[in-house]
């Protein structure tokens, strides 16, 4: 025998699954008319640059790290050999 359909639980499930499209739809809509308005109200900066170089530089504090041992003097004020 074969299988007893339900039409009634085929018709639910076909419904479930346009929603599910149809919201999915509604979303990219949606962002991509965001996506239009952002771009308008605020569009991105141009800079022209006619010739020059392009320099990376960086100025940081550091410190170096080292093993040293001290060494007097015996014979200088300041201790220095």
């Amino acid at each position: 025998m074969g299988k007893i359909l339900n039409f009634k639980e085929l018709k639910n499930k076909k419904m479930n699954k346009r929603i599910i499209v149809y919201f999915i739809f509604f979303f990219i809509v949606f962002y991509i008319l965001l996506s239009i308005y952002l771009l308008v109200k605020t569009p991105n900066e141009t800079i022209m640059v006619d010739n020059g170089t392009l320099t990376l530089e960086e100025a940081s504090t550091g410190y170096i790290i080292r093993e040293e041992t001290v060494l007097k003097g015996e014979n200088y004020k300041n201790g220095l050999t």
